[in-house]
Parts: structure tokens; C-alpha cells; sequence
């Protein structure tokens, strides 16, 4: 079993998770597929091959579906030992899997635009909030630092992001468990609002 597990649904309405494994030595996770009907894990991936050499997947985390099926997910390296496969990785519909990004420090909660343009992420490792250029399926332009979560001032920067969820007008809902809140951030990168919340938050969901 994994110590954690994102989800999301797909379009065809399966319900896909990033299964985060273990963070001790040999530790790996796995992208999977969750039959409702049985409640059987179907793995997806759980290698990838990077610079000519397969390596198993590391504690991934966040997810997002494309219109086309391909999966975006991330391996913020969160364990005790560095994660060979940190970054941003994408699974193809057709099973082909590419690490598409790894200039984030630790990104973590990923979501795509509702126009599937635009990748957002968020680092565990700094307040940033990063947003990529989709250019095809699958592949993504550089990373743009466009916004940044708050510390106590309400000015400077503090924190680091986890997950997060995008309403209808574009606005990013991020957690930030350093400052134990839901940051509103616009697509514009200001934050627009900021929620307290009575422990540190991991994620929000709109249901």
C-alpha cells in the first residue's frame, strides 16, 4: 500500500492516483488506475528512462489528465533519500512515459488551465507558483515564476506550495502549510485572498 495518494478522474471517468510509496532505501511509487468495480490497483507506470537508463518512479504526488488522456504527475523527491526521477514526468496515453521537466526544485501540486494551454505547478521547496507552456501533448516551454505565496505581512514571499485547485475564473486555490492557508492566487499571479485554516492544509477541492 502507499503512505499517500493523490487522485483525479479522468474524462472517461476513471479514477486515476499517483501511489507515493515509501521513503526509505529502494522506496518507489507508481502511477495507477483504480477499478472501482473490483478496487483493484492496475499500475500504469512505475519506471521511466531517463539519460538512456530506466529508473523506478520516486515518491509521486500530483496529477493532471489532458484532454487526450496523457497524465502529467510529479515526483517532488519528498523522501529521505534524492529521487532519481524529480521533476515533472508524463505518462501518453499510448503508455509512453518522459520526464518532460526538471528545472523545479521540489514540484508538487500540478494542474493544467481549462483550455489546456497552461501547466501550473507548485514547489514544496519554495513559495513560487510556476506556470509552462503546453506546446503539444506532452511537451512544455520553460517555466515561468509568475506568482508567489505570502507570508504574514502580506508582502513578502513565504511558504511552500502543496496542492491546489482551479476554480472557473483561473484563479489558483493553493495550500500553503507553512502559514497553515488556502492562498487565492490570480491568473495574473496576485494573491487575491487568503483563508486560515486550523491546521496545515495539504490540498483543497472543489465539490
Amino acid at each position: 500500500f502507499a503512505d499517500q495518494i493523490a487522485h483525479l478522474w479522468g474524462k472517461d471517468g476513471r479514477l486515476l492516483a499517483t501511489q507515493g510509496g515509501s521513503q526509505g532505501p529502494g522506496g518507489s511509487g507508481a502511477l495507477i488506475d483504480i477499478d472501482l468495480a473490483t478496487k483493484k490497483f492496475v499500475q500504469l507506470a512505475a519506471e521511466v528512462t531517463i539519460d538512456g537508463a530506466s529508473v523506478k518512479l520516486g515518491r509521486v504526488n500530483g496529477l493532471a489528465i489532458d484532454a487526450g488522456g496523457g497524465v502529467f504527475f510529479t515526483d517532488p523527491s519528498l523522501g529521505r533519500t534524492p529521487s532519481p526521477t524529480r521533476g515533472i514526468l508524463y505518462r501518453a496515453k499510448d503508455g509512453t512515459l518522459t520526464r518532460v521537466d526538471s528545472s523545479i526544485e521540489a514540484p508538487n501540486g500540478v494542474r493544467l488551465s481549462a483550455d489546456g494551454k497552461t501547466l501550473y505547478a507548485l514547489s514544496y521547496a519554495d513559495p513560487g507558483v510556476y506556470r509552462f507552456e503546453v506546446t503539444s501533448p506532452g511537451s512544455l516551454g520553460p517555466p515561468t515564476r509568475f506568482g508567489e505565496l505570502l507570508g504574514p505581512d502580506g508582502v513578502r514571499p513565504r511558504g511552500r506550495g502543496d496542492g491546489f485547485a482551479i476554480d472557473a475564473k483561473g484563479n489558483l486555490w493553493c495550500a500553503n502549510p507553512d502559514m497553515s492557508e488556502i492562498q487565492v492566487v490570480s491568473p495574473e499571479g496576485k494573491v487575491r485572498g487568503r483563508i486560515a485554516m486550523p491546521e496545515a492544509p495539504s490540498n483543497c477541492a472543489f465539490g
